[in-house]
């Protein structure tokens, strides 16, 4: 999907997915990558959340988001640099 992920990497979820308990703007960071089992294994809020390869288009990085994606993490604070 245009997209490499590595380990430790910090990610952003932009899907609201009920099942596993991740929302739409919560960070995480990919854990292990299984690739025999295609699984991506990310870690958010001291948890470990699965994803099949075919659904990392439900991730994406997040070295550096909008303020606008970050509404969605509820941060008290964004610095914006001039």
């Amino acid at each position: 999907f245009g997209q490499t992920f590595a380990l430790r990497d910090k990610v952003l979820i932009a899907v609201n997915d009920y099942e596993r308990d991740v929302y739409n703007g919560d960070l995480g960071t990919i854990e292990d990558l299984d690739f025999g089992g295609e699984i991506a294994k990310v870690l958010v809020d001291g948890r470990t959340v699965a994803y099949g390869f075919d659904e990392l288009d439900c991730l994406q990085l997040a070295y550096a988001i909008s303020v606008h994606k970050s509404q969605g993490s509820e941060y008290d604070a964004v610095v914006i640099p001039a």
